[in-house]
């Protein structure tokens, strides 16, 4: 069969039944009278092992080789290896679920403008401070802020109000990076190399708000939450800290929308 009515057959462009004849997934005959390829129902089961192959994502030259002497263990090894590679991919794809499903979470928790005061368990995590410090982050810090940018979305954005400027500043010193949780680091697979600062899971009061500017709080902005420990008669402790959720337009000023947790005891 001529190449046009091969690829027909096959049910793939023309072009790209070349490609494959070029990079040695198949190959056909050459006619003497006229230099034209010649395809047989042979070559089409080759074609379509290498297509199977590639819709496992393949490469063109793995597949070739797959066409092209490939022994039974050799083919077994590629399977179990990609098995593992999917899965990851799975569990990775299903944290991403999660995020998106904790940020759509805040639409029923949040109301517009109002603050809500709460308690919650902050897992176990680890965070770098890179913007509001008083020292120029170190080589470390920056390779490990550029771990963790890259793996958003299972990393997130961090606050921290340390707990001096906490209970001794009218206006507070506000520091941001990016954090990630132990159990997402873990799936993962990342290596801080001992640069992030480790903090311990603990079970917090936790406080919403929409700020335009969150490096700009007051002890006003956080007064709700001093008030419910007064209520509750527990004693707050340590640094605030938290993540930012997402950011939008309310009334024309672009808000962000943050919680920020402290220890109780």
């Amino acid at each position: 069969m001529k190449v046009h009515e091969f690829s027909a057959r096959l049910g793939i462009p023309a072009s790209k039944l070349r490609y494959y004849d070029r990079n040695g997934i198949i190959s056909g005959k050459r006619l003497e009278e006229n230099n034209y390829r010649e395809y047989d129902k042979k070559d089409a089961l080759d074609i379509y092992n290498a297509l199977m192959f590639r819709s496992f994502d393949m490469t063109v030259s793995q597949a070739a080789k797959s066409n092209s002497g490939c022994r039974l263990g050799d083919v077994n090894a590629w399977l179990s290896c990609h098995i593992m590679e999917v899965e990851r991919q799975i569990a990775l794809e299903q944290m991403r679920l999660e995020r998106l499903q904790q940020m759509r979470q805040y639409f029923t928790d949040i109301r517009e403008g109002q603050t809500r005061v709460e308690k919650f368990r902050l897992q176990k995590n680890y965070e770098v401070w890179t913007f509001g410090t008083d020292e120029e982050p170190d080589q470390k810090t920056v390779q490990t802020a550029r771990i963790l940018a890259k793996h958003l979305p299972f990393s997130y954005v961090a606050l921290k109000i340390p707990e001096k400027s906490l209970f001794g500043d009218v206006r507070y010193q506000v520091q941001s990076g990016l954090g990630i949780l132990e159990e997402n680091r873990r799936k993962c697979g990342i290596d801080l190399e001992g640069a992030a600062f480790e903090i311990a899971g603990a079970e917090r009061l936790t406080i919403w708000l929409e700020k335009e500017d969150p490096f700009c709080l007051t002890r006003e902005d956080l007064e709700p939450i001093f008030r419910e420990a007064d209520r509750q008669g527990v004693e707050l402790f340590g640094d605030a800290v938290g993540r930012m959720y997402l950011g939008y337009t309310i009334d024309g000023k672009r808000v962000h929308c943050f919680a920020l947790g402290i220890c109780f005891r």
